[in-house]
């Protein structure tokens, strides 16, 4: 397909080569994707048996510290991955 363009694919090591990269990126990615399943069902799970537990303080604690580190909206917050420190000099 491809060899006809590119004439460095038209010795079969680099074709090989380029293969087995292949492979291993495509096995990574589905590895990758099996752990980020893994996690969300565990964290799906755990949400779940607090809500059975009636812990809903506990799970409205967790989600409210989630939610301020993530949120654009607390930006200000040092704790925040958006925050920005200010670059005025301090006098």
């Amino acid at each position: 397909m491809g060899a006809e363009r590119l004439p460095f694919l038209k010795s079969n090591s680099m074709k090989i080569i380029l293969n087995k990269i292949g492979e291993k990126l495509a096995f990574a990615y589905l590895i990758l994707l099996g752990l980020w399943l893994v996690f969300a069902i565990s964290l799906h799970l755990f949400f779940f048996y607090l809500d059975c537990t009636n812990q809903k303080d506990k799970e409205q604690d967790i989600v409210n510290r989630i939610d301020r580190k993530t949120d654009a909206a607390f930006k200000n917050n040092p704790n925040n991955i958006w925050y920005e420190k200010s670059k005025k000099p301090n006098k």
